[in-house]
């Protein structure tokens, strides 16, 4: 009995033992539920400010962009805006008597209609006489001829410089000089010419137009004005 009491007493003693183990083991776990608990909150409360400075991000990005759109427009607009233009016109010889010695040339021009310099490239303007009564059209594609290569020289706002060109007719496929006739017959001059140039942006430019004047009774009968019936090849700007 004493034996069994002593036993009875050891067990009691290491049932205790490993009572207070156990408690000090939940305590343990206790704790560290509760720092999981607290990295969890954080970790929480890292993820909610990461998606904040997530949605700022995408509201600066869009606001970046949209800055970069309005100042893509404004610069498209001062392009627009201060660009050269660069036009053909041709000159009114409204009046003029014509006769079989006349000298059968025209004189036309090309201006800077824009607000900024413009440097040439090249240009050309052909003058083709045709009967007004005829048929026969001029080709759809216009054909200029040798071009009067301008060396880069650079045109000024409201400048213009001029030149000279021979009348011509389309005859048989090709243009070839026109000799006035001493006759009756009513005629057109179409005048229709380009340039190319280089804008102060940088930008390779062309602009081409079309005219027509009419002549009768041997006098050139009114100035030069649009030409509904050309090709729209023969009116362009870029």
């Amino acid at each position: 009995m004493i034996w069994q009491a002593w036993l009875l007493k050891q067990t009691r003693g290491d049932v205790h033992s490993q009572a207070e183990w156990v408690q000090t083991q939940t305590g343990h776990i206790s704790r560290q539920a509760d720092m999981a608990e607290r990295q969890a909150h954080l970790i929480s409360a890292q993820a909610g400010h990461m998606q904040d400075q997530t949605q700022i991000l995408r509201e600066s990005v869009a606001a970046a962009q949209k800055s970069a759109d309005a100042a893509l427009l404004q610069a498209k607009h001062m392009e627009k805006t201060e660009r050269a233009w660069l036009i053909v016109t041709y000159a009114s010889q409204e009046g003029r008597e014509l006769k079989d010695e006349a000298v059968l040339e025209l004189w036309w021009a090309i201006k800077n209609v824009g607000n900024t310099p413009a440097k040439l490239l090249e240009t050309k303007a052909r003058f083709c006489v045709v009967d007004a009564s005829s048929d026969e059209d001029i080709p759809v594609i216009p054909d200029y001829g040798a071009p009067v290569m301008l060396n880069d020289r650079f045109l000024a706002p409201q400048d213009s410089i001029g030149y000279f060109a021979k009348w011509e007719t389309w005859r048989d496929g090709e243009f070839v000089p026109f000799e006035f006739p001493a006759d009756n017959r009513l005629w057109a001059i179409l005048a229709f010419g380009y340039v190319k140039y280089v804008d102060a942006f940088g930008e390779v430019r062309e602009s081409r137009s079309c005219d027509v004047s009419m002549i009768g009774l041997n006098k050139i009968a009114d100035g030069y004005h649009p030409n509904p019936l050309a090709p729209a090849a023969y009116n362009r700007c870029t």
